[in-house]
């Protein structure tokens, strides 16, 4: 084997190589983004739970509709919860 076969055959195996790091971390951040959606549903669904329509405040403003907050961070569900078919 000659010096550019070797070359050759090295780059190879660090291609090899490095795609399968590459690899390992995409699972790893995939694993990591699967938990932290969980527990983000989780937060967000007991958010809802815990609202009564004393803590929904509609928006005073296009853009803070749009936003979905105002200034006191309450969040505006009142056109989504006045839908019937609870899509806002």
């Amino acid at each position: 084997m000659n010096a550019n076969e070797r070359l050759a055959d090295e780059a190879v195996g660090h291609a090899v190589d490095m795609a399968a790091y590459s690899n390992e971390v995409v699972r790893r951040m995939i694993a990591l983004l699967n938990r932290s959606d969980a527990r983000l549903f989780s937060e967000l669904t007991q958010a809802l739970e815990r609202m009564t329509p004393a803590t929904v405040v509609p928006p005073s403003s296009p853009a803070q509709g749009l936003l979905g907050t105002d200034q006191t961070g309450s969040i505006c569900f009142s056109e989504m919860l006045n839908r019937p078919d609870g899509v806002g």
